[in-house]
């Protein structure tokens, strides 16, 4: 199914080998090393459920006698039990296992040899000055791994895709690179990162997933690929797409925020017409179609621009806090509409946020016997449904079918 490349311009690089369907698990890797942030999930399985936390080191937490066995071992547990600082953060803590860890032979070492490092001395450094109080490590290999490190850990994220740790993924680092537009997802089955493709892939396409939030503006991301991985970012999101780069931020003052919340009536009436545009069309859609249905809402740019869509989704947050539905589901339906333009439409953001907002649509017009029409809302769960089909399932999209069946009850 995928077969290995190197190039000068592209380093190593993973190329599916056959036509690849939307929604394959295409790759599995293992970690060499993982930390989770608190003791809420199983360190071997990531469950969360009963636990019990090691009698030595009280770090790390397993559901099982089994899990326990395994990360004693496979995971080496027993190469830093009880041997890391309170005060540590998660990176400390993961670069100084990366130290007991490298000592033992194994594949997964040698490749992490020889991934690149990152530029960032300055935070190797102060790391480095921490861990090797403690652990007796030579700085200047803590700075190596360091530096490493923070090119090469993926975020763990749970069923929820919420971020739960770090973790090292060495093969998987190796093989794949960066687009804001990506063709693939990782994810996590236990403690094994797993690849799956977004889009139906032809032959001798390159499987490309993304190293940073692409909800983020284009120059800002940018930066950060140049700062962290020291390449500058040629994808087409970044230069392929004249509408996208056209996408810019408006500046965050109180005369932006006003415009944008104090005309949300304005822009819903456009961004329902957009939301219902796309979902009807989706199976035809092309970057092409993309361009040509931003330029119809050219003369209302705050639809398509990465500020107003933050200020529109920290309002959306703050309503849910305040149990507003109505209020949420209007900023709710202007950040679907802008995810559902800008980001891959396999990108399981977008599912994940529709189906939360379905949800928030429920409650509008259950409770104010007002509200959405059902079969908008209906197109909205569907789409939820496929996406999280496609890409991480679990939790997540038995949420989605018990809302399609709270609304089948009202037709």
């Amino acid at each position: 199914m995928l077969r290995q490349e190197n190039s000068v311009q592209l380093g190593n690089s993973t190329v599916a080998s056959q036509s690849i369907e939307c929604g394959t698990s295409i790759a599995s890797h293992k970690p060499l090393v993982i930390v989770l942030s608190g003791s809420n999930h199983c360190s071997t399985c990531l469950r969360v459920t009963t636990l019990k936390h090691c009698a030595k080191c009280k770090e790390i937490a397993y559901c099982s006698i089994s899990c326990q066995k395994t990360g004693w071992i496979d995971a080496c547990h027993k190469a830093w039990c009880g041997k890391e600082a309170d005060d540590w953060t998660d990176d400390e803590r993961l670069i100084a296992r990366l130290g007991y860890i490298m000592q033992i032979p194994g594949t997964e070492q040698r490749i992490f040899e020889g991934l690149l490092e990152s530029n960032d001395c300055d935070i190797s450094m102060r790391i480095a000055d921490r861990i090797a109080a403690k652990t007796g490590f030579l700085k200047c290999n803590i700075r190596c791994w360091a530096r490493k490190n923070l090119r090469n850990s993926f975020t763990i994220l749970d069923d929820c895709f919420r971020e739960i740790g770090l973790g090292v993924y060495p093969s998987a680092s190796a093989n794949y690179n960066h687009s804001c537009w990506p063709n693939a997802i990782y994810f996590f089955k236990g403690r094994d990162l797993v690849i799956k493709a977004i889009r139906d892939l032809e032959p001798n396409t390159e499987i490309q997933i993304a190293y940073l939030d692409i909800r983020k503006p284009e120059q800002e991301r940018k930066t950060y690929l140049k700062e962290v991985y020291s390449f500058d970012c040629i994808c087409e999101a970044c230069e392929g797409f004249g509408w996208m780069r056209g996408l810019g931020e408006l500046r965050r003052t109180a005369d932006s925020q006003d415009r944008m919340i104090g005309n949300i009536d304005n822009y819903l009436t456009l961004a329902r017409l957009s939301i219902d545009n796309i979902l009807e069309n989706r199976t035809n859609i092309s970057f092409d179609w993309l361009s040509l249905e931003i330029n119809q809402f050219s003369s209302v740019p705050q639809l398509f621009n990465y500020m107003a869509i933050r200020l529109c989704s920290e309002a959306f947050e703050d309503s849910l806090e305040q149990q507003d539905w109505p209020k949420a589901t209007k900023y709710g339906l202007l950040v679907l509409n802008f995810y559902l333009h800008v980001l891959p439409f396999g990108y399981p953001v977008t599912g994940i946020f529709a189906g939360d907002l379905c949800a928030v649509m429920f409650n509008e017009r259950h409770l104010q016997k007002t509200g959405e029409d059902i079969s908008f809302m209906k197109r909205i769960v569907e789409f939820a449904r496929w996406n999280l089909q496609k890409t991480i399932g679990g939790s997540l999209l038995d949420n989605v079918d018990i809302v399609m069946e709270e609304l089948d009850k009202l037709t």
